[in-house]
């Protein structure tokens, strides 16, 4: 909370294990999906992203560290303990293969006044670095744009709250990123996320071969949810089914967006044990097999 309402630029890595509690201790688990939401208390933006591989990992937390940087806001990396034992071969890049992005700096002393005003009109003020010789305020109380703590004018709070949260609003183009797979004449939509995208993908693979017209949208960016785009590939499909490793967490945010149009159906697993590409055949095969039946009828 305190970094989101200070604009300070991080990224915290959250390896999901079993739980609740110790739980299962180093068994991997999808159960933080909406923990990286609203894992703190107020109303606050956040961007989480979800990678589905090691090497995948590599290049999400470069750009986690890019989207802290350019939007000064904290990024959650939500992976799990499966990739997060997982050994996987990587091909490390050149570094002149790899976009860096560095936070928007004061250009000048009257900027670095406003560390918390929309001085360029993208909702995202500069950041003067320490050392710099800028003499700036920083609370974690409502504050002004000049930083000065305020927390009886109900004006200032709102003003900035609502900043903090149109600035990711008005970027989600730019800050959310998917994969999809066959779902130009899909059917039935699977939405995974993180580890489960992969035998998702297997299992569409497969029932493609069966002649079922599976496809996978894959959210990397989970926070903010690409919903609208789910909700478009919705209005092709029979049904939607959600392979996370929870007992419905995800699946929450699809329904959201797709409402009742359409049957939205878990594909759960908990016990530190993956979704295998078995599991979620078997269910888009019932999936179709159920959709056969009401066309019939």
């Amino acid at each position: 909370g305190y970094a989101v309402f200070t604009e300070t630029p991080l990224v915290l890595v959250d390896v999901q294990r079993s739980g609740p509690s110790t739980g299962q201790a180093t068994k991997g688990a999808q159960g933080d999906f909406f923990q990286a939401r609203w894992g703190t208390h107020g109303d606050h933006p956040i961007i989480a992203i979800s990678p589905t591989s090691v090497e995948d990992s590599f290049w999400e937390t470069i750009r986690a560290f890019n989207l802290s940087e350019k939007f000064r806001i904290p990024v959650i990396l939500l992976a799990d303990g499966i990739i997060g034992h997982t050994r996987e071969q990587i091909r490390i890049p050149d570094p002149e293969e790899v976009e860096i992005i560095y936070r928007k700096l004061p250009a000048n002393e009257e900027e670095a006044k406003y560390p918390f005003g929309d001085v360029h009109g993208d909702l995202v003020p500069p950041m003067p670095l320490f050392g710099n010789g800028y003499f700036t305020h920083v609370t974690g109380s409502t504050h002004k744009e000049n930083g000065l703590r305020d927390v009886y004018t109900p004006e200032v709070h709102d003003r900035l709250v609502r900043r903090l949260h149109k600035k990711i609003e008005v970027h989600e183009k730019e800050i959310q990123k998917w994969e999809e797979y066959y779902t130009d004449d899909v059917e039935i939509l699977l939405v995974s996320w993180g580890v489960s995208a992969r035998p998702s993908l297997g299992a569409v693979i497969e029932a493609r071969k069966r002649g079922i017209k599976a496809g996978l949208i894959v959210p990397k960016t989970v926070h903010p949810f690409p919903g609208k785009r789910i909700r478009e590939l919705s209005k092709k499909a029979h049904v939607i089914l959600v392979p996370e490793m929870n007992l419905g967490q995800m699946i929450l945010e699809v329904q959201r967006f797709v409402r009742e149009e359409i049957p939205v159906i878990s594909v759960n697993k908990i016990g530190g044990v993956p979704l295998t590409v078995e599991d979620i055949l078997k269910e888009i095969e019932s999936s179709a097999e159920r959709s056969r039946h009401r066309s019939a009828d």
